[in-house]
């Protein structure tokens, strides 16, 4: 039989989109209320099977804002037998069913994310077995057409299966903008009204799960052997944070779903449909039957990157379906907290150190308004902050934030370890890795997305960067002496390009400059990229910096030790002119699987990663206790990274002073959340 498969990738307009609920419009959507109903009783069809073929992925998005990369926690490839029967009948048998974790977890789906819809969720949507989205009306249904505005935004000619084929882009919100509804937009076949693509998502009061932050819905159709509108590819992702702490990080489940050869008006058996709606398999692994292609290559075609190009373009369509007018219910407040540490860690500057925050989120035009205040329990010293911006959003908005803050920041723009072990390692043996400045400021910035991985930031304001001294007592040892870092206030400006999230792969130039006492400027640059190379990667992570004579002190560079150069005095070099680098080739290798308990193990794999490190610094600083390098600092060593690449070891080996240096952290991803 013959399959014409639909594929818009592009929309091109055709009309001019019209007022929301033009009478032309609602008679549309009142033919494609009508013809649904038609085809859920008797679409002229008895009956259809096909096979479905699905990925589902856990993954786990560590960024303030959502801007880091989503990382693959877990992967699940499901074979699913499909069966329908005039007058609305249905069921799924999953026959096979494999897995793959990339990180510990113990993550249970519910069943309904491990099949497809086959009915476009009939009069009510339900998902995840009625525990995240319950009896929200759909917006082609007869309840439906009193629920919901429409408006037509787009129209476009095809030709599929040898006719003229018109499809109108309908957009849809709820007229009582806090009920639960849903928005965004459906794409209708104009002669028969049927439903042939839909992108979709829901108001905040829709979702019974408070860990829920957004559910975004791509369903499309192809028509089939000229007839009827099949599902052709369908893909879910919900969206869930930390719960009532506001971490950053984002939990995603994004299930995809390609459809074979459909046959029609095949004899099915009507026992076929008792029982459960999704019937087979239970668990993964159970599968005897062999799989056409490796697990990495099925990722490679519909794995992370190439799903979330997809969701984000959808997702972006739901913003424009809403025209930002729509704020849905009240905005929650959350307790916040941008990583573990800021709740509580410890320096030398101030003990102890607990902190807390709250956010709340804004939606439609309201701002979100976020909050946050800390004492030193050793010093007395009160921080925190106010920040005002405009909410986050799905489209390429500009986004602009107000801020006021008192905090202490470490000297380098280079994290060296995690601020969690650094709190350990400075409580209990006086090695504390920051020297600190006490920096006070306001103002205002702009971020402008130029691309779904590129941003323009700038940034103007006052700082006034603080001395501080030691008042902590560690258990045992004793801290480095804690510099003055201190200095006049001063006008900023600073305007920044960059790829990525801080940490992971992408590139960042920025340049800022103050005025007060007297005119400064700085400009640095960061890179981190990877390069397959056969079974293994070529990793590459650089940095590098200058700043002119009359600076503040605390915009200066070092580098030294841990983070930079193993081998080396940590902080031992440093100037007003820096350049880093560190080229590892990193090789996967097999190692002993030891059982953590029923779902989780410390993994089959690790890395091992041979590495060189090299550093320059010049225009010393007088008072500090660093100087220039005078030429170039070299360090050889090797990196293991074990348990899913969570903690990582390096020792390394200084080719100038032949001294090796020998650290343990978690992985470099998780220090944002730590």
């Amino acid at each position: 039989m013959r399959l014409i498969v639909l594929l818009l990738l592009a929309f091109p307009s055709a009309a001019v989109a019209q007022g929301w609920n033009d009478p032309a419009v609602v008679a549309l959507v009142s033919r494609g209320v009508a013809r649904r109903t038609e085809l859920q009783g008797d679409s002229g069809i008895r009956s259809w099977h096909v096979r479905a073929h699905g990925v589902v992925l856990f993954l786990a998005r560590l960024g303030e804002g959502g801007a880091g990369t989503p990382r693959l926690v877990k992967a699940d490839e499901l074979d699913v037998e499909v069966y329908w029967s005039a007058p609305g009948l249905s069921k799924q048998v999953i026959r096979g069913w494999r897995d793959r974790r990339y990180l510990p977890t113990d993550i249970q789906y519910h069943r309904d994310h491990l099949g497809i819809v086959t009915d476009g969720y009939g009069p009510r949507i339900r998902i995840g077995d009625g525990d995240e989205v319950r009896n929200v009306v759909h917006p082609l249904s007869e309840e439906g057409l009193a629920h919901y505005d429409f408006s037509l935004r787009d129209s476009a000619q095809i030709t599929a299966g040898g006719r003229s084929v018109i499809l109108d882009a309908i957009d849809v919100r709820p007229r009582d903008p806090a009920s639960a509804a849903v928005i965004g937009t459906v794409y209708l076949d104009r002669a028969t009204a049927e439903l042939v693509r839909a992108r979709l998502s829901f108001t905040a009061v829709s979702y019974l799960d408070p860990t829920v932050e957004d559910l975004t819905v791509l369903l499309d159709y192809a028509l089939v052997d000229g007839r009827i509108w099949l599902p052709w590819r369908q893909t879910i992702e919900i969206r869930r944070n930390a719960g009532w702490l506001d971490l950053p990080y984002t939990g995603i489940i994004r299930g995809t779903w390609e459809f074979g050869d459909y046959d029609l008006d095949v004899a099915i058996p009507p026992t076929t449909f008792s029982g459960p709606a999704i019937g087979g398999l239970r668990q993964a692994g159970d599968s005897a039957a062999p799989w056409p292609e490796p697990f990495d290559r099925v990722l490679v075609s519909v794995g992370p990157r190439v799903s979330e190009q997809e969701v984000a373009q959808a997702r972006r369509e739901v913003a424009r379906a809403i025209e930002r007018r729509m704020t849905a219910g009240s905005p929650p407040t959350r307790v916040a907290a941008t990583s573990v540490s800021n709740i509580v860690h410890f320096d030398r500057v101030q003990g102890v150190a607990l902190g807390i925050g709250s956010r709340v989120a804004g939606r439609g035009m309201r701002p979100e308004v976020g909050s946050r205040v800390g004492v030193g329990l050793a010093d007395g010293r009160v921080t925190g902050g106010l920040v005002l911006s405009t909410p986050r959003s799905a489209s390429r908005a500009p986004r602009f934030e107000l801020y006021a803050e008192r905090r202490i920041r470490d000297l380098s723009d280079l994290p060296v370890m995690s601020r969690a072990l650094n709190s350990l390692t400075a409580q209990e043996s006086g090695n504390d890795h920051g020297d600190y400045a006490m920096v006070e400021g306001v103002g205002v910035m702009v971020e402008v997305p130029l691309s779904p991985d590129t941003r323009l930031t700038t940034r103007v304001g006052w700082e006034d960067p603080g001395r501080l001294g030691i008042s902590a007592t560690s258990a045992r040892g004793t801290f480095r002496p804690q510099v003055d870092l201190g200095g006049a206030g001063y006008w900023l400006g600073s305007v920044a390009l960059a790829t990525g999230a801080e940490g992971e792969t992408g590139w960042r130039v920025a340049l800022e400059g103050g005025t007060g006492g007297a005119s400064w400027g700085r400009a640095t640059g960061a890179v981190q990229m990877g390069a397959p190379l056969g079974g293994t990667e070529l990793q590459l992570r650089g940095y590098a910096g200058a700043v002119t004579s009359e600076a503040p002190t605390w915009r200066g560079f070092v580098l030294g030790g841990r983070g930079t150069l193993l081998g080396e005095k940590y902080r031992g070099w440093g100037g007003r002119q820096m350049a880093w680098g560190s080229l590892e080739w990193r090789f996967p290798i097999g190692v002993p699987v030891l059982p953590l308990g029923d779902f989780v193990s410390t993994g089959r794999s690790a890395v091992f990663a041979p590495f060189v490190a090299g550093g320059w610094a010049e225009g010393g600083v007088e008072g500090m206790s660093w100087t220039p390098t005078r030429g170039v600092r070299l360090t050889t060593g090797v990196a293991l990274e074990l348990f899913y690449r969570l903690l990582r070891i390096e020792a390394g080996r200084s080719v100038q002073t032949g001294e090796i240096g020998v650290t343990f952290d978690v992985g470099r991803a998780w220090w944002g959340v730590l």
